[in-house]
């Protein structure tokens, strides 16, 4: 079972010292993850941190909320 989805992106695979960057923007392929998690019925949390922009990260929060919204609007 998933109970919770942590949202991250980074900028590169295969790189312990990737950055961090907003979720959407990296390579994480996010419109194949939300897919899954919709065939499977997820119905749990998901979180959204910025850690790497602690000090004023809720803009980040919100583009990446709005950023879920989109994808989710897109999925049948």
């Amino acid at each position: 079972r998933i109970y919770g989805v942590h949202l991250k992106d980074v900028k590169e695979f295969n790189k312990v010292e990737s950055e961090d960057v907003l979720v959407g923007t990296g390579v994480i392929k996010f419109p194949a993850v939300f897919a899954e998690l919709k065939r499977q019925g997820f119905t749990g949390m998901f979180s959204i941190e910025r850690e790497d922009n602690w000090n004023n990260n809720v803009p980040d929060v919100i583009q990446t909320v709005k950023f879920y919204n989109e994808q989710l609007s897109t999925l049948k």
